[in-house]
């Protein structure tokens, strides 16, 4: 089991806030404790509630002899039954309400003369309640609108979620009306011989972190930056109920949004992410891009891939965008001043990965700007063909001039601009093969896997080089390799890598004073490896 986390600083407040209260004030709040088991076809909920809640909720009075009366306490406990049914809700996956019953009320031991009004607090009721489930939940999330909105005093659920079968569980502060709080179960997951609670939570956290990409708490922000050489990308991730509170979003349901309201979202979503945030690269400020921008419910744990439009709860809802900075050249300085901020979002916690180092930064109100300047001198790849203006070319030397040509392809595509990538293969490819290999490589980079984005080429590497023909040193060669594409696709923390081993045979021509490609015919091609990691700190 896994509970995506608030915000602990915030949990810590809540909890200090609620014992600092409660000493202080008579009636300060109404605190409500529940524990709740997961079974694979059901939910058992316990839930304790003081007799005081009856007396706040329900307008109970005291006897002559200040005693609340075992007659009243009764009237109290059944007032408070559908009350529970009604205002603790437990959702699916979906976001869809699961509706509970009520199977039973332990009563406890109640003095037949009644109970001291300043006694109520040390007497609980417990209420057990089950919600059917029709198959194994891989998500259920939990909020309440105990007493409704026009409680006489604020209310707070503590709840406890524990997976059955599983030594580990987790209790969290509940604030009435507050945000969903949304577990994971893993129904394979198994408890290891003499494993204490607290390391196979450990344990089982570090494999739901590898297992969500990073991406652990549902009600968090997440920002990432990306440093490269042509751009700067600001990736963020946000609860669509965090995003209302800056810009509206129009629904029907407070509780789901249709896929006509996301779509009729986007343009006022797009000019409010575009909007915010000012990037100067090298000094200049720069305007963004929107690449993308989606809608993803809780399942999903790759954000890089485009979801399928769908209705989505709008209680767990999540909307992603992209947003590119265009750099004519490899940045040297960046400046970054956050703005999305407001009386709900006081930091925003991000990854900034400039080339192969990762940096931790959490802007704030106070302190919205970061600056950085780059660590090692970092370069496009010049636009020239390298090693192969030869006059005469032996059957010895001609694999290795290919492997050159092969390489400066490839070189080629770490441009992203087309006409930049044309310009550097021009260099090594000439004929109608130019356009054609543009192309077959553009096709070979794209990851499908990642809704089709195009991999940055890692690694180039020649397993085995045979020549086929040699015409002689001045009029050409055919030469078979076989080669491996390492590429690489980065998104939200997370790297994308792929393997492809190619067999081709290249026929190698001199075109105006150099040596180029004129043909290649791919004899066959297999994919050697794919993985996905974590960007490591």
């Amino acid at each position: 089991m896994r509970k995506f986390t608030h915000n602990s600083v915030v949990s810590c407040v809540l909890m200090w806030s609620l014992a600092f209260l409660t000493s202080a004030l008579a009636h300060p709040i109404s605190l409500t404790s529940g524990r709740a088991v997961i079974h694979s076809n059901r939910v058992d909920l316990l839930v304790d509630v003081m007799v005081e809640d009856f007396v706040l909720f329900h307008g109970l009075s005291p006897n002559e002899q200040d005693l609340l009366t075992p007659a009243e306490i009764e009237k109290g406990i059944e007032k408070h039954k559908p009350l529970l049914v009604r205002d603790l809700m437990v959702r699916d996956e979906q976001g869809e309400r699961i509706e509970g019953r009520l199977d039973a009320v332990e009563r406890g031991e109640i003095p037949s003369a009644g109970l001291k009004m300043d006694a109520l607090m040390k007497h609980t009721v417990r209420y057990r309640l089950m919600y059917p489930l029709a198959e194994p939940p891989t998500f259920l999330s939990f909020n309440h609108t105990l007493g409704g909105t026009n409680a006489p005093v604020p209310g707070v659920l503590e709840l406890n979620v524990r997976q059955a079968g599983l030594n580990t569980d987790e209790t969290v502060m509940l604030p009435r009306g507050s945000s969903p709080e949304v577990y994971e179960f893993d129904w394979e997951a198994r408890d290891l011989p003499g494993e204490s609670a607290e390391d196979a939570w450990v344990r089982r956290r570090e494999v739901q972190k590898q297992k969500r990409m990073g991406i652990t708490s549902y009600d968090a922000i997440y920002g990432f930056i990306y440093i490269l050489n042509d751009e700067v990308r600001i990736e963020l991730l946000v609860p669509l109920v965090t995003l209302e509170t800056w810009i509206g979003v129009d629904r029907a349901s407070p509780d789901f949004i249709e896929v006509a309201e996301q779509a009729a979202a986007r343009e006022s979503l797009a000019e409010f992410f575009t909007g915010k945030n000012v990037v100067k690269i090298d000094g200049l400020p720069v305007k963004p891009t929107l690449e993308r921008l989606d809608f993803y419910g809780l399942s999903f744990r790759d954000f890089a891939v485009r979801p399928e439009p769908r209705r989505l709860s709008a209680l767990t809802a999540r909307v992603g965008a992209i947003l590119s900075y265009s750099a004519k050249q490899p940045p040297t300085e960046l400046d970054i001043t956050w703005e999305y901020f407001n009386a709900a979002v006081f930091v925003a916690r991000t990854s900034l990965y400039a080339y192969d180092h990762t940096v931790e930064h959490s802007f704030s109100r106070y302190r919205p700007t970061f600056s950085w300047s780059a660590l090692d001198e970092r370069v496009r790849p010049e636009i020239k063909a390298q090693g192969v203006r030869l006059w005469g070319v032996s059957a010895n030397d001609a694999g290795q001039v290919a492997e050159r040509l092969l390489a400066n392809v490839y070189r080629a595509f770490d441009y992203r601009d087309e006409s930049d990538i044309y310009d550097a293969l021009a260099h090594s490819v000439a004929g109608e093969l130019l356009a054609d290999l543009y192309l077959k490589i553009n096709r070979g980079l794209q990851m499908q896997e990642q809704g089709g984005a195009v991999a940055r080429v890692k690694e180039v590497k020649v397993e085995e080089s045979t020549v086929r023909k040699h015409l002689g040193r001045r009029k050409g060669f055919t030469v078979g390799m076989t080669w491996t594409v390492e590429g690489t696709v980065e998104h939200w923390g997370h790297i994308h890598t792929r393997i492809n081993r190619y067999h081709a045979d290249f026929d190698v021509r001199p075109v105006e004073g150099a040596w180029k490609i004129m043909g290649m015919q791919v004899t066959d091609q297999e994919r050697v490896k794919y993985q996905v990691k974590l960007r490591e700190l």
